[in-house]
């Protein structure tokens, strides 16, 4: 919300006010919609006073102690390490999912057995590379 006031030039509007206009002027939710949107926003604003305060009061008694770098940089490797495997595992995945497709796919059947086609196929190569690709019988080249 707070962002959203800020792009629209409305930072020093509360959140409620905002919220209320911003809902009026789409047309989007109207009636008793309306009052349960308000009613979830206030929860909202509500719940974030809470924490912020508990969160305030609690580093004033000492209860969240400071993290020293070294240990912030370790947590953040292993949030690294382990976005890393993440992606490998996917990887995996994907590779999984798609030789499985492959292999469930019917081979298609031909009337040729494969030693005919391959006795055909070496008869064109070497019939091509003989005749057709000698510079004299290019098209244009005669």
């Amino acid at each position: 919300v707070m962002r959203a006031k800020a792009k629209s030039g409305k930072a020093m509007q509360s959140p409620d006010v905002w919220f209320e206009h911003m809902l009026l002027s789409t047309n989007f939710v109207v009636g008793a919609a309306l009052d349960d949107a308000k009613g979830m926003l206030a929860r909202e604003l509500l719940a974030s006073q809470m924490m912020r305060n508990i969160t305030k009061d609690s580093k004033e008694r000492g209860l969240f102690k400071k993290t020293p770098a070294k240990v912030l940089l370790q947590q953040i490797q292993q949030v690294v390490k382990h976005k890393r495997m993440a992606l490998c595992i996917r990887a995996e995945v994907d590779s999984f999912i798609s030789r499985n497709r492959l292999t469930s796919i019917a081979p298609i059947e031909t009337s040729e057995p494969i030693l005919e086609r391959r006795i055909r196929m070496e008869e064109f190569w070497n019939f091509f590379h003989a005749e057709f690709r000698t510079a004299t019988t290019w098209p244009g080249r005669e």
